[in-house]
């Protein structure tokens, strides 16, 4: 049945020729069906009725009305219109569009017919709440570019993992290595170039999002302003400022607070020019040769130098002394250092060190 109650009739009953139930012999039945049915539909019928309406004609046919619900009895119910896109020439299911439509472009007719255009069509498609592509549209959505969701060269990236995550960034150039791949990712905050393994990243459609994501940021505004370890969360309570431990002046360090100076030297290098007082201290950015004060020592980490430049102890009993830098095993995070005064050798962390930039 079509209905489960009410008395709602069987939808075969419903449109049931009248009187046929009461006939008994087939060759009466026959004919009393075929007195009842209407006259051939001529040409002039088609054309009265466009080819859009047939669906409707149809439905109407069935005891549907115009903005009632589809259905019989308690199965009855408003449906939402979606009207379906139409997928490219000879496209499968699961073909990425961008790419068919970069494919097709190469094969690109030297004669252009009446309303074609040359260059890359970008096909449209619907982006759903989940980030997926629909082949279909809604009332009301607007459809966007299919942009190309392959990790490559050009793409916009979220760090998802790793010392960057929660990051954004532009994938500039790709690395295979040993143990999987990665890539060098310019970063909207500060515009340092890292490089990043490829599970740590998710691709990103550009054309879904909001202009006001933070992925199109090219510094974390949202923060607030001020540097150093000066609070930037508002309501939040203040962390204690430790004392500096290890930073000294004419040593290299990189910034990795993503906070400082609103991001924008987040992942650079910079020359310690003071220490001011026993709480924070002054750098002198690489990037723009611009001094930033009142940085602490957890905004920064030690940059050592290549094998053969010269580095500062930093922790331990040699802090203070210099030597130059014979091996580093990034691996391990070990490194030989060699002292100028005595000539001896000296195992240490990458942490124990920093890169020796004299006056």
């Amino acid at each position: 049945k079509a209905g489960s109650g009410g008395g709602a009739k069987p939808m075969l009953l419903m449109n049931q020729v009248p009187g046929l139930d009461r006939i008994e012999n087939e060759s009466e039945k026959f004919k009393h069906d075929l007195s009842m049915r209407p006259e051939e539909a001529t040409q002039e019928d088609y054309d009265r009725i466009p080819v859009e309406d047939f669906g409707k004609a149809m439905l109407m046919g069935m005891g549907w009305k115009e903005g009632g619900a589809i259905g019989v009895g308690s199965n009855a119910k408003h449906v939402e219109p979606i009207q379906f896109l139409r997928r490219g020439y000879r496209q499968g299911l699961g073909a990425d569009d961008a790419l068919v439509a970069l494919k097709n472009a190469k094969k690109e007719p030297r004669i252009i017919r009446p309303g074609q255009k040359r260059g890359i069509q970008q096909p449209l498609r619907v982006q759903s709440e989940n980030g997926h592509r629909r082949h279909y549209q809604k009332i009301g959505e607007k459809l966007l570019p299919a942009a190309n969701l392959d990790l490559g060269p050009g793409a916009l990236v979220e760090f998802q993992g790793g010392p960057h995550k929660g990051l954004y960034g532009v994938v500039e150039k790709m690395e295979l290595v040993v143990g999987g791949g990665s890539c060098f990712v310019n970063l909207k905050i500060g515009g340092a170039i890292v490089r990043a393994k490829n599970k740590h990243l998710k691709v990103l459609d550009k054309h879904a999002l909001p202009k006001n994501h933070p992925a199109f940021h090219t510094s974390k505004k949202r923060h607030g302003k001020g540097s150093g370890g000066k609070s930037l969360s508002g309501g939040k309570k203040k962390k204690p400022v430790k004392p500096v431990t290890w930073v000294r002046p004419n040593i290299r360090v990189r910034v990795v607070s993503k906070s400082l100076e609103g991001g924008r030297y987040y992942s650079q290098k910079g020359t310690v020019y003071d220490v001011a007082s026993m709480y924070t201290f002054s750098v002198l950015m690489m990037k723009d040769q611009k001094l930033v004060d009142n940085v602490i020592e957890k905004n920064v980490e030690t940059a050592l130098p290549k094998a053969g430049g010269k580095a500062m102890v930093v922790l331990g009993s040699n802090k203070g002394r210099v030597g130059t830098l014979l091996e580093r095993n990034s691996k391990l995070g070990k490194c030989l250092l060699q002292f100028d005064d005595d000539l001896q050798t000296f195992k240490c962390g990458f942490a124990d060190i920093a890169e020796y930039v004299p006056n």
